[in-house]
Order: C-alpha cells, then sequence, then structure tokens
C-alpha cells in the first residue's frame, strides 16, 4: 500500500530548498538587471567548457552506455529491484520513462535538426551533398538513441540498488553516492549536490516549458487566426501548467500513466501517419542506411573530435548533447527508481534504452525523413525558412504541406501539449522526492508539496520572460551543471558496482535467479 510522506513541515530539505531558490533568484537577478553582461559571460563559460570538457563528456558517454551493457548481460542482470509483481504494466511502465525523458523536444527536434546537418554536416562532408543527406538522416538518431538513453538510465543502477536491495530511504543522487561517500552524503556535501540536481532540473525543465511553447504557439495561431503574441504564450502555458498539476495532483497510477498511455498512442499513429502518406521508400531507405552506418561507425562518431579541421561539429552537437543529457539525468534516475519496483536490474536498463531509442528512432526517421525529402526534392526549402522564419514556423509549414495537413497540425499541437505536461510532471516529482527527507519504499512526498514544484516549473521561467531575461542563458547555466553532475555520476557508479560485487559477486548465475525470483511472491 503506497502513501505520501506525512509530516511534510519535518521531511522537506528545506535548506536544499532554500539555497536552490536564493542561486535561482541571484542568477535571475544578474540576467534581468544585467542582460548584456550576464548573457555573454554565460555563453563564454558553456562554450569554453563544452569546448575543453568535450573528450570527456565523449568518452563519458560511451563509458556509462559500456557500464550499462554490462551489468544487464553479466549475471548481476537478474537482480531484483523490490519485491512483489511490478507496480505498472510493461506497455504503461516504458511509456511513461519514454513520455518523461523525451516530450515535446523529441519532436521539435525530429523536423529541425535534420535540417542544421543538411546545410552543417560533420566528418567533413559538403553542405547539401548526397553524403550530408545521409549523415543528416544519421546523425539525429545517433544523438537521441542509445548513449542519450545509456545517461538517462545508468544512474538508476545504484538508486535502485540502495532503495529497494539494501533498503534505505531517500531518493537523491547524494543517496546514490553513498557507496563511495558514506555518511558524508548527511553533511555539506551532500546538500551541495542536491542543490545542483535541483538548479539543474529548474533550470533545464523550466525552460522547457517556455521554449517549448513557442512551437504549439506557432502551430495554434496558423490554425485558429490567433496572434502570435506572448499573451498567447502565457494561455498556452496556463494549460500545460493546469494539466501537469492536476495529473500531479491525482497521482502516478492515476495521472502520469494515463496520460503517457493516451499520448503514446497517439505519437504512434501520427509518427506512421507521416511514414504512410510520405515518400515511405525514401524514410525506410534512408532509415536503413542511418541504422547500418551507425553500426559501423558507433564507435568513431561517439569518439570523433575532429581535431586537425576544428569545425566545431562534437562540440556543438555531441558534446553539448551528452552535457545536456547527462545534466538532466538525475532527474531520470529518480523517477525510473520510483516506478521500477519488481522490476530486474536487466528490465530496467535494457527496457529504458530499447524503448526510448526505438521512440526517437520512430520519429526521426519517419518525420526526419519527411523533411529532408521535402528540402531534397526542393519542394520546400526548409532551410531558408528555417534562417528566415525560425524553428515554430518552419515546423508549421511542414505539417502543412501533408495530407489533411490542418488537421494534422491540430493533432501535433495536441501531442505536444501533453508532452510538455507528462515531462513536467516527473519534473515535480522529483524535485519533490529529492528534496524530502527519508523517502522509505511505498511512499511519495506529499502532494502539496509536488504542487508548489509544479508551480515553480512554470512561474521561474514566466518570471524570467516577462521580464526579458534570456531563457536561452538561463538553460545554458543548466548545462554547465553536467561538470558536477559528472563527478558525482561517477562516484555513484563506483559506489553501485562496490555494493553488488560485495553482495553478489560470490553467486552463480543460477543461484542469483533462484534467490531473486522468490522476490516475486514476496510482499511488498
Amino acid at each position: 500500500m503506497y502513501k505520501t510522506a506525512t509530516a511534510i513541515r519535518r521531511s522537506i530539505d528545506f535548506v536544499s530548498v532554500s539555497i536552490s531558490f536564493l542561486v535561482v533568484l541571484l542568477l535571475g537577478s544578474w540576467l534581468i538587471f544585467k542582460p548584456d553582461s550576464a548573457v555573454e559571460t554565460i555563453g563564454a563559460v558553456k562554450a569554453s567548457t563544452v569546448k575543453v570538457l568535450s573528450p570527456f563528456y565523449l568518452w563519458l558517454g560511451l563509458g556509462c552506455l559500456v557500464y550499462l551493457l554490462y551489468f544487464s548481460f553479466s549475471k548481476y542482470g537478474h537482480i531484483r529491484f523490490g519485491n512483489g509483481k511490478p507496480e505498472f504494466n510493461t506497455f504503461s511502465w516504458l511509456v511513461m520513462m519514454f513520455c518523461a525523458g523525451m516530450g515535446s523536444s523529441m519532436m521539435l527536434w525530429s523536423v529541425v535538426e535534420p535540417l542544421y546537418y543538411v546545410s552543417g554536416p560533420p566528418l567533413g562532408a559538403e553542405p547539401f551533398s548526397a553524403k550530408a543527406y545521409e549523415l543528416a538522416g544519421t546523425y539525429g538518431i545517433f544523438h537521441w538513441t542509445f548513449t542519450a538513453w545509456g545517461l538517462f538510465a545508468v544512474g538508476a543502477i545504484p538508486l535502485c540498488y540502495r532503495f529497494y536491495i539494501l533498503k534505505k530511504p531517500g531518493l537523491s543522487l547524494s543517496a546514490a553516492c553513498e557507496g563511495v561517500l558514506g555518511d558524508k552524503i548527511s553533511g555539506p556535501i551532500g546538500k551541495i549536490i542536491e542543490i545542483i540536481v535541483v538548479f539543474g532540473i529548474l533550470g533545464g525543465h523550466g525552460t522547457t516549458l517556455v521554449l517549448g511553447i513557442p512551437m504549439i504557439q506557432n502551430n495554434v495561431a496558423n490554425l485558429f487566426g490567433l496572434p502570435d503574441t506572448l499573451a498567447t504564450g502565457m494561455i498556452l502555458i496556463g494549460i500545460v501548467t493546469a494539466l501537469f498539476m492536476t495529473s500531479s495532483w491525482l497521482g502516478l497510477d492515476k495521472g502520469m500513466k494515463n496520460l503517457s498511455d493516451w499520448n503514446a498512442y497517439a505519437a504512434i499513429a501520427l509518427a506512421v501517419y507521416f511514414l504512410t502518406v510520405g515518400p515511405t521508400l525514401f524514410q525506410i531507405n534512408l532509415f536503413t542506411n542511418a541504422i547500418a552506418f551507425m553500426s559501423n561507425n558507433f564507435l568513431s562518431m561517439s569518439l570523433w573530435t575532429d581535431p586537425v579541421n576544428q569545425g566545431g561539429f562534437p562540440e556543438g552537437w555531441t558534446s553539448f548533447y551528452w552535457a545536456w543529457w547527462l545534466a538532466l539525468g538525475p532527474w531520470m534516475w529518480i523517477f525510473t527508481t520510483r516506478i521500477s519496483r519488481g522490476r530486474t536490474l536487466r528490465q530496467v536498463m535494457l527496457g529504458m534504452l530499447i524503448a526510448g531509442s526505438a521512440g526517437c528512432m520512430l520519429y526521426f526517421g519517419a518525420i526526419g525523413g519527411y523533411t529532408l525529402d521535402l528540402q531534397l526534392g526542393g519542394e520546400l526549402d526548409l532551410v531558408a525558412s528555417l534562417a528566415e522564419y525560425g524553428q515554430p514556423q518552419t515546423i508549421t509549414n511542414l505539417v502543412l504541406t501533408l495530407p489533411l495537413g490542418k488537421i494534422i497540425l491540430f493533432v501535433w499541437a495536441l501531442i505536444a501539449i501533453v508532452f510538455l505536461a507528462t515531462t513536467l510532471d516527473s519534473s515535480s516529482y522529483t524535485l519533490a522526492a529529492t528534496t524530502t527527507k527519508g523517502l522509505c519504499e511505498g511512499e511519495h512526498p506529499a502532494r502539496m508539496f509536488k504542487l508548489f514544484w509544479a508551480i515553480m516549473l512554470a512561474v521561474i521561467p514566466c518570471s524570467l520572460l516577462f521580464a526579458g531575461a534570456s531563457l536561452t542563458a538561463f538553460q545554458s547555466l543548466a548545462v554547465l551543471t553536467a561538470t558536477p553532475i559528472a563527478i558525482f555520476t561517477i562516484i555513484a557508479l563506483i559506489g553501485g558496482a562496490k555494493w553488488i560485487f560485495r553482495d553478489y559477486g560470490a553467486l552463480t548465475r543460477e543461484q542469483i535467479i533462484l534467490q531473486e525470483n522468490k522476490k516475486i511472491d514476496m510482499p511488498v
């Protein structure tokens, strides 16, 4: 029986919450009152950090994927996290993670990212050449699949192990670091880790709301002839906020689960529609070619630094993406841990890796392929549209080329709204969980505390938007949290491996299977 954590005043980590908001307030004030200086400084620091640490992020992304695959396919993959049968059915469990992890961002980037690649391709290819089109069909899939989902999944190993096997309270990145840091997680180091995580989620997902709204706003403006103004955007933000606050109040089983189920069916149908009415053979051929290229060149793509030409592609795209996924990683690790009771280590890791990658492949293959075909055939110069009108209008222009374009544009906007809601619902849950002290198996953060974080995820970016502050710069600050989070991730993974080797190292695969299968019939 799951229950809400009681005694909210004693349970909340007021120190982490207060300091996190103080940091947001100070940085937000800097962006509001000294915008030019702030944007220039933040941009320079981000560019320098990603450039200098580019090889580190590339190696870490590959290393996390190897770590995940080792523990998934070894005898340790049979370790079962918690007693009893899984709380959620497999489909709902998978789509909850997918809808939380990708959201409307995948819809936007499945259209515009291939256009950036075809006009500024990697690996020394000529812009708009045949090779550029092939690479444009490949690199979007590469950036959004295996390594991305590996980074989103891997930290759940030590966190799930500590929470369900060791039966220790606490759902946070600092808790996952206990295997190495020990009791230090209860001191200043633990507070620092949580403050970094909270700021990373607020910066990353708070701005996701406002940066995702322009696409929906443009869709709606073109459909109904509404003015594409700040007021329209605020109304849409209010709708999205009300939706994910309602979902948060209803809880995971009645809120997030149902939203994710419905939206997953709709999102799959949308991608299939693109594939059916589009240049199907070209889309399939481009996708097949992309998988073949990735299979043959995965290692070189993962570690390519462009050391001679120094064109900036690895730093601007691959390293940036790995840093971005890593900065948001703790949010996914905590959310995944909470919904994965009763699953084996292998199921959790490969479930996220395969289902998440498959969903992104579907979108980049079907919608990205449709985009590139329009550009290649000259029917619509989407690259020029992107440069002249920006991302939202370019996406609207693309969707309107489809048969029943206006109906599909309406469906597109609805799916994007729900995707935003599921992403932010999981974010509010994670923020509440990580700042609630001593959360145990079977407990949820208090409802009002989840609503508090839901409101903050909307209020902070909207306040910055009203004040004219740079949301892109604020988002860049969130990316900078990837560096300390990377260090703590390594610590957590080392600690998780120590726990697993200590408790299961002497057992054979057969002994582990026999022991862990008994948990299915044990009481929760």
